[in-house]
């Protein structure tokens, strides 16, 4: 496919070499600002643990084989930095390094004008649940990196129907499986790439499957020896199968409604641009729009099925492909020559931050978010769910310290909601070395035979959900 016809610029910030420097600077601040300085109140503290403990071969779908070993690594490595800074900070690096290869991809649909692509980048690194999950000890910001390499490769390629990439390519797609099943859904894209019309031989074609299976195939033969976990949880774990397998038509309605909200929330007035970009990408290469479609379709519909309390990560792969032609749009508003848009960049920097520090300063005079901003207080309010920034965030392993210190549960701490069960058995395991009091100065007073032994505490771990 043939790339766009060279545009005449009008010189603005956007064509400035030294304005996408500025942007990942910008970027790098706010996220280091907002950072997490404690572990977080779910999936968070069971990485922890396990980073923490040692290595782990689980390969359920929760378990996140890769993410889990590379983050006891690391952890071995930077031994003298606190868990959770090293953990945190390894979130935004995989975020920053993630947003540094969407300006690269984007920049591959506006080769006429390439500072086009910094503005895709602003759209994505500001929006709320990318922005998010850059600043906590989670999986998704170094599942986004994997997938959005792969994904430049891969563009690469198919913009001059080429397969010159197509053994990292699968590999890639192989080191994502084994990170985060998810990744299955790429599926359909690879096997396309490799498959159809292209200039890959039969043999080539074959050996473009093997890193894969390969990788993936470390998933069903690890359980055997370890005996970790079953096949079936590899795919999902048992409490959630009716989610995954089951059609209730009220629930994709529920998910639907839920999709378009959170990209509302996430893009609000940016969702024009992006649609304007797409528009433009099937004007001009109009090939590629139907590979990015058939790699697009089945993570939006996973995330539309699985309409659980926090879907809203499983659209983090649907918006890297979605933001990408959005440069396109800003491309053909400056060929106009009427303006030089530099109030854009001001606008695209300040908005996002203004809309979520608004509502969040909102919610309180709202009486449904009052009640919920009541609810949540052990977590720290409503601002846990409309501000994206986690500076502000309370600490569980306090909160499970001074349940099981007391000996008496505080209704108010809402242990049914969220991972106590961890914390608990996190704090134990500290506590048994007298390693965490230097971490938690509430351990510090206690005892020799430790608080652990309150017999309150298995009527609290029985009561918790987790």
């Amino acid at each position: 496919m043939s790339p766009a016809k060279k545009i005449s610029p009008t010189l603005s910030i956007w064509d400035q070499k030294w304005f996408p420097r500025l942007v990942f600077g910008i970027l790098a601040v706010v996220y280091l600002l907002n950072r997490s300085p404690f572990v977080g109140f779910n999936d968070g503290l069971s990485f922890l643990y396990s980073a923490e403990t040692g290595f782990d071969g689980a390969t359920n779908a929760t378990s996140h084989l890769l993410y889990n070993n590379l983050q006891h690594l690391l952890l071995k490595v930077v031994y003298f930095l606190p868990p959770v800074l090293v953990l945190t900070l390894f979130s935004i690096a995989c975020a920053l390094c993630t947003l540094y290869v969407v300006y690269s991809t984007a920049r591959l649909l506006t080769p006429a004008r390439p500072g086009m692509a910094i503005f895709p980048v602003i759209v994505l690194g500001l929006a709320f649940t990318f922005w998010q999950q850059s600043e906590i000890i989670e999986v998704y910001a170094f599942n986004n990196l994997i997938f959005i390499v792969y994904l430049h490769l891969a563009i690469k390629d198919l913009q001059q129907n080429r397969r010159s990439n197509y053994l990292i390519v699968s590999l890639l797609v192989g080191i994502g499986l084994i990170t985060h099943i998810q990744h299955i859904l790429s599926l359909p894209f690879l096997m396309a790439y490799l498959w159809w019309r292209n200039p890959l031989t039969v043999t080539q074609k074959l050996l473009g499957m093997l890193p894969w299976m390969g990788l993936m195939s470390l998933l069903f033969i690890l359980p055997q020896f370890t005996h970790s976990n079953d096949l079936r949880s590899i795919f999902f774990e048992s409490q959630f199968q009716n989610d995954v397998l089951g059609i209730d038509a009220m629930a994709l309605l529920k998910g639907l409604a839920i999709g378009i909200a959170m990209a509302a929330y996430c893009f609000h007035v940016w969702l024009w641009p992006m649609a304007m970009g797409w528009m433009r990408l099937w004007q001009q290469q109009r090939t590629l729009t139907w590979w990015l479609l058939l790699l697009l379709g089945p993570f939006v519909a996973f995330a539309v099925k699985y309409s659980v309390n926090d879907n809203h990560v499983f659209y983090l792969i649907p918006y890297l492909i979605l933001v990408l032609p959005s440069g396109l749009a800003l491309e053909k508003w400056l060929a106009n020559g009427k303006r030089n848009w530099n109030g854009l960049a001001v606008a695209a920097l300040l908005l996002p931050i203004m809309i979520y520090g608004g509502a969040t300063l909102m919610a309180p005079q709202i009486a449904p978010l009052r009640a919920y901003d009541a609810a949540k207080s052990y977590k720290g309010g409503v601002v846990h769910l409309l501000w994206p920034g986690k500076a502000w965030a309370k600490d569980p392993l306090e909160i499970a310290a001074r349940e099981a210190q007391d000996c008496q549960h505080d209704p108010a701490n809402k242990i049914v909601e969220w991972n106590f069960k961890t914390a608990v058995r996190y704090l134990k395991w500290k506590c048994a070395d007298r390693d965490g009091w230097t971490i938690y100065p509430l351990l510090s007073a206690l005892p020799p035979d430790c608080f652990f032994d309150c017999p309150e505490i298995p009527k609290l771990l029985q009561n918790s959900e987790k």
